[in-house]
């Protein structure tokens, strides 16, 4: 990545003996064993408890800030495009995988018109570049190094075919240019994507087959230096519904980490993670391991495989048509498996004592950047959901009605005012209304109504500008339209922990006077590890919930909840867990300061443990260094702590 690394190496004397290495990554982690220290780099003794296993943590910053930032929002490729404003780069999953992944669409409206676009990228970084033209389009481009050199070009063979570049490494820092224009005169629209860290999968573009064993693509070239002597190889797919094979070389007794993990859209673990498979194959063909599931973070994976023969080995991943995919390879190394974040999850580091991982990654989405605001609106308004149900947003941000009777004032903020304008998100679809100074603090209230989904999502931004540390409650009230309905012999009520209860223990709760009636309602207000109510409420017809807030000065934290109107009960019953995993794109358009700071969900992977043997009496010397953060890589704000 940069010129500096970021460590955390822990030793164990003598001297000859091996010292295990925390690597920050473009905020990765790679936990390794190297032999000996760097004497430039201060250090910190700690003896080893006498245990013949020690388990080391990595986490964010110290507890004296409760609210680290980890800022997702950074643009690792910066793009200026006279076509309009190109979305970010998104991190590819699994989030430890050091691939990121924008892309953008433009056109060629004139015969020889050329579109140039500019991208800063540090040295050591690979880039892969995909044009798919529409067409009538017959693509053509060049890329440029930061001396003006052409270090590579592309054409498609005929009009709509791909053009793709593969794995060109950034051999100095600097300003990159990309070229696009129309071979033969052609014009038309286009989509460019621009992967750094990975190949791309050759077939899915018009390339060579990879459909078997012997005819895998190479992903050697693929290849990242982690530390000493291992790597990391990465290609991005899509299935065919066949077999997808991809090879590489172990020498003899090398260990290797395979993991396949099923993408969505935006590049984090979708919603197919079931649907694909992964093996592995010796160079005589020979299947020598199969993909396990498990972990929270990838699809399938194969891990600390010894080769027993060196040479060529071969992923074959295979699964339902249509189905993009990440496959990430460590040689040396294995990667991190989540979840881990528990002394009691710690994962073993096993034979290379190296890990290749990540800390504050976001589990479900999100932290891609933040949204472009859109114009101011009068309030109130009225947004519909992807089901057709109405969300009548009024200027305090309570839903007044909701589809037929579904609320009698929903959702109303203690204590927040009427204002008579607002403003818009997301193209729209979010309406933010403040901020409104409340009990001293910075209230804002955001209100985003997916197109493509069944519930509305709320984000209670509170801020404390003062110079001393202030407390607030954050209390959400709602009358359910039901006269208490929901409670009698015809109503139904259900909470997360099965039981008819809503209690501060509970993720959500979902109410229904009678079926067929009102819609059936769902509130989600916190998933297991967020900071829990104060308060839970649930007299007959009305439900209420609230948080009490401590913020120190300049602290800006968020309550997070979600309300639902569903046709029937067991709408609401496949939504509810979901949506306290924070499935269902719920974090769309969330930038990552506001991911940060939200305190009732676990968003963030906030720390890493992982175990290794040690000698009683062994010492451990532990040392960190910040990582490189120049230009063309991911703004890492966090401050690494064993």
């Amino acid at each position: 990545m940069g010129s500096s690394k970021s460590r955390v190496e822990a030793s164990r004397r003598p001297a000859s003996a091996p010292s295990f290495v925390l690597e920050r990554l473009e905020e990765r982690i790679l936990l390794s064993t190297v032999a000996g220290l760097d004497p430039e780099l201060d250090s910190v003794d700690a003896p080893c408890d006498g245990s013949v296993e020690c388990a080391a943590a990595t986490t964010e910053s110290p507890a004296s800030d409760p609210a680290p930032t980890i800022d997702w929002d950074a643009t690792v490729v910066d793009w200026d495009a006279a076509e309009g404003r190109v979305p970010p780069l998104v991190p590819v999953a699994p989030r430890a995988s050091l691939v990121w992944d924008p892309t953008f669409t433009a056109s060629i409206d004139a015969a020889g018109e050329r579109d140039s676009f500019t991208l800063d990228v540090d040295a050591d970084q690979l880039i892969t570049v995909l044009v798919d033209p529409a067409a009538e389009l017959r693509t053509t481009f060049e890329l440029f190094d930061p001396s003006g050199a052409r270090i590579g070009e592309s054409s498609g063979g005929a009009p709509g075919a791909s053009a793709v570049l593969q794995v060109i490494e950034a051999t100095s820092a600097g300003t990159y240019t990309l070229t696009v224009g129309g071979a033969d005169d052609t014009t038309g629209a286009y989509t460019a994507e621009v992967i750094l860290n990975a190949a791309i999968e050759d077939e899915a573009h018009g390339g060579a087959s990879n459909d078997t064993s012997s005819a895998a693509q190479d992903l050697d070239a693929s290849a990242i230096a982690l530390q000493g002597s291992a790597d990391r190889l990465a290609v991005l797919g899509v299935s065919e519904g066949g077999d997808d094979h991809y090879s590489f070389t172990v020498p003899s007794g090398d260990l290797a980490t395979v993991a396949l993990t099923a993408l969505d859209d935006r590049g984090v673990a979708g919603p197919e993670d079931g649907a694909l498979e992964l093996a592995l194959f010796d160079a005589s063909g020979t299947l020598v391991a199969l993909g396990a599931s498990g972990p929270e973070n990838v699809t399938r994976i194969i891990e600390d495989f010894i080769a027993a023969a060196g040479g060529r080995y071969s992923a074959r991943v295979s699964g339902d048509a249509g189905v993009r995919y990440s496959v990430v390879v460590t040689r040396g190394a294995t990667l991190e498996r989540e979840p881990n974040n528990e002394l009691d999850e710690a994962q073993d580091l096993g034979p290379t004592a190296q890990v290749l991982g990540e800390v504050g990654q976001l589990r479900s989405g999100g932290g891609v950047g933040p949204s472009e605001p859109g114009p101011s609106i009068t309030l109130g308004t009225i947004l519909f959901d992807s089901t057709g149900f109405r969300w009548d947003i009024q200027r305090n941000g309570n839903i007044n009605d909701g589809s037929n009777d579904a609320y009698d004032g929903g959702l109303v903020l203690s204590g927040f005012p009427s204002l008579s304008t607002g403003t818009t998100e997301e193209d729209g679809r979010e309406i933010v209304i403040g901020p409104a100074t409340v009990s001293g603090v910075t209230v804002t209230r955001k209100i985003w109504v997916p197109s493509d989904q069944g519930f509305a999502r709320f984000l209670e931004i509170v801020s404390n500008p003062g110079t001393s540390a202030v407390d607030f409650t954050v209390r959400l009230d709602s009358n359910l339209g039901s006269d208490g309905s929901e409670s009698g012999s015809g109503g139904f009520v259900a909470t997360s922990s099965s039981d008819r209860a809503f209690t501060t223990d509970d993720d959500w709760i979902i109410t229904d006077d009678r079926p067929g009636s009102d819609p059936t309602l769902l509130h989600v207000i916190g998933s297991p590890g967020g900071q829990r109510p104060s308060l839970t409420s649930f007299p007959s017809g009305s439900l209420s919930y609230a948080w009490n807030l401590s913020l120190a000065a300049g602290e800006t934290r968020i309550i997070l909840h979600f309300a639902s109107q569903n046709a029937d009960q067991a709408i609401a019953l496949t939504k509810a867990p979901r949506l306290a995993a924070l499935e269902l794109g719920a974090l769309t358009g969330m930038s990552s300061g506001e991911l940060a700071r939200v305190v009732n969900f676990r968003i963030g992977d906030l720390a890493d443990f992982y175990r290794f043997e040690a000698a009683a009496g062994d010492t451990l010397q532990i040392t960190t260094t910040t990582p490189g953060d120049g230009p063309g890589e991911p703004a890492n704000t966090l401050d690494p702590r064993l």
